[in-house]
């Protein structure tokens, strides 16, 4: 009891004792020194992780980015082949989309394989079932009989992009 209430008495002094300011300098200098080498580092560590994070994702949508309009270029060069009923260019046009689809499902596989939420997960499933359908309806018969289906297939491909592509950006922070 004597010792709580000297405390007291030097704590609630005008003039405190010299050790008692060296005292709480040590322990600043003690928590400090604590805070700065156990928690700036893992601080550091989650700040790097996530910009690296932020840059894969920039890379991966800007790579899907490239793919998309690749693969729709190189859709729209079949439909004019169909068009002219140059069936040996569709055919030419056709396996070049078919080749884009492949490489987008590689791009596909890689964004899946970074996505934490299960939103947007389903997203890029939607995605790739779109994809898998347009490959189903571009792998049949190049004839002018499918270009219907061919369109159709492209624009619900185009809907899921955007919504992936939406995604992707929120996660990258690019928007």
């Amino acid at each position: 009891m004597l010792i709580l209430n000297y405390i007291k008495d030097v704590m609630l002094n005008d003039k405190k004792p010299i050790w008692v300011t060296i005292l709480f300098s040590v322990i600043t200098l003690c928590v400090s020194s604590y805070f700065t080498y156990q928690f700036a580092p893992k601080l550091n560590l989650k700040s790097k992780i996530d910009e690296t994070r932020r840059e894969h994702f920039s890379e991966i949508t800007k790579k899907l980015n490239e793919e998309i309009l690749d693969l729709l270029q190189k859709s729209r060069h079949l439909d004019e082949a169909l068009e002219k009923n140059d069936y040996i260019q569709a055919e030419k046009n056709r396996n070049e989309c078919l080749d884009s689809i492949n490489k987008l499902q590689w791009v596909l596989v890689d964004i899946k394989a970074q996505l934490r939420d299960d939103l947007e997960k389903s997203e890029v499933n939607q995605l790739g079932s779109s994809l898998d359908n347009l490959k189903n309806t571009i792998d049949l018969s190049v004839k002018v009989q499918n270009q219907n289906d061919i369109s159709n297939a492209m624009g619900d491909f185009t809907v899921c992009t955007k919504n992936v592509l939406d995604e992707l950006y929120k996660e990258s922070s690019l928007k």
